[in-house]
C-alpha cells in the first residue's frame, strides 16, 4: 500500500464523523464513508499535493451525499433526524405539540420544488452557509438566498393556512 493510500485510509474516522453529521443513520454513514474512500483512492493520482487531504475528503463526502440526496429526491425523514432533540423540560403535551409542528414542517418542505427543498435542507437543517451551498450545488449565492426566501415564505403561508383551517 502506498503512503497516500495509507493517508486516505487514516481519514476514515474523519469521513465517518462528517457522514454522521450529514445523516444520523449509522449504516448509511458507513456506506457513504466507504464510497467516498473508494472514490478518493481511485483518483489519488489526480490530486494536487498542496491540497489539504481532510478538507478535500470532507468536500468530496458532502458532494457524494448531495448527489445521493438528489437521486433519492431528498428523504427529509433522514435529514430532519439531525435536529436537536426536544428539550427535556417540556411537558408530555408540549412535546407532542412540538412533534406535530415538526411533522407539519417536514411535510411542507417535502412538497417544495427540488431546488428549494435542497437549499432549505442544506441551510436550515444541515447548517451550511451560502458559500458552502454554492460550492456543493453550483447554485450561486444570490439564487440560494432567493430560493431559501421563497421556500420559507411558502412554508410559512401553507403552515398558517393549515393551522387557521383547524381552528
Amino acid at each position: 500500500m502506498t503512503r497516500q493510500q495509507t493517508e486516505y485510509l487514516d481519514l476514515r474516522t474523519h469521513l465517518l464523523a462528517v457522514a454522521m453529521r450529514l445523516t444520523p443513520n449509522r449504516a448509511e454513514a458507513e456506506d457513504l464513508t466507504q464510497e467516498c474512500l473508494t472514490r478518493l483512492l481511485e483518483r489519488q493520482t489526480e490530486f494536487d499535493r498542496s491540497i489539504n487531504p481532510k478538507q478535500y475528503a470532507a468536500t468530496a463526502m458532502r458532494h457524494l451525499w448531495i448527489s445521493q440526496l438528489r437521486k433519492r429526491k431528498i428523504s427529509l425523514s433522514d435529514t430532519f433526524e439531525t435536529l436537536q432533540p426536544i428539550a427535556p423540560q417540556l411537558t408530555p403535551e408540549q412535546r407532542i405539540e412540538v412533534q406535530e409542528v415538526e411533522n407539519q414542517v417536514r411535510y411542507l418542505i417535502s412538497l417544495l420544488p427540488e431546488r428549494q427543498r435542497l437549499v432549505i435542507t442544506l441551510h436550515d437543517v444541515m447548517g451550511l452557509d451560502y458559500n458552502e451551498i454554492e460550492r456543493e450545488t453550483q447554485i450561486n449565492q444570490q439564487n440560494c438566498r432567493t430560493l431559501l426566501s421563497r421556500a420559507r415564505r411558502t412554508i410559512r403561508e401553507q403552515f398558517n393556512q393549515f393551522n387557521q383551517n383547524e381552528i
